[in-house]
């Protein structure tokens, strides 16, 4: 297997850098273009070599299986978990705890005071619901 003068974790940085700032920048912290081409092992002017499997070969063994290996897609209930991280909905939850609480032990009509609670409850749950939904597919076009 080749030995390249840069790794993975420098060519993401240099994209980041190629994104966000100018050539200058990319010529104080990498040296330039083509000190970048020659750790790459590659021509400037003539690109790489198709022909050259074993180059190939390496090149796809060091790069591109960690580039291109794609995250596994979270659960819906993962999904669930991040959207019930909600402050809102947090406090919702709380409240509607509360509500329930005081309505079955303050309020005169004991068997409806538990109602209003119990629909803000509801009404989480179905945000909750909707939100990972949104989110599941979402990540399951990309």
């Amino acid at each position: 297997m080749a030995e390249f003068g840069i790794t993975l974790s420098q060519l993401k940085s240099l994209w980041k850098i190629g994104l966000l700032m100018e050539r200058k920048a990319i010529e104080e912290k990498h040296g330039g273009i083509e000190k970048i081409a020659k750790a790459l092992k590659a021509d400037i002017q003539n690109g790489l070599d198709p022909n050259n499997k074993e180059d190939m070969e390496a090149r796809i063994t060091t790069f591109w299986e960690k580039i291109s290996s794609p995250k596994p897609p979270k659960s819906f209930f993962l999904l669930m978990w991040e959207a019930a991280q909600d402050v809102t909905l947090i406090i919702l939850v709380v409240a509607a705890v509360i509500s329930i609480v005081l309505g079955l032990t303050v309020e005169e009509d004991k068997k409806a005071g538990w109602i209003e609670g119990a629909a803000i409850l509801v009404s989480v749950c179905l945000v909750i619901v909707v939100t990972a939904g949104n989110d599941w597919s979402k990540e399951r076009q990309f």
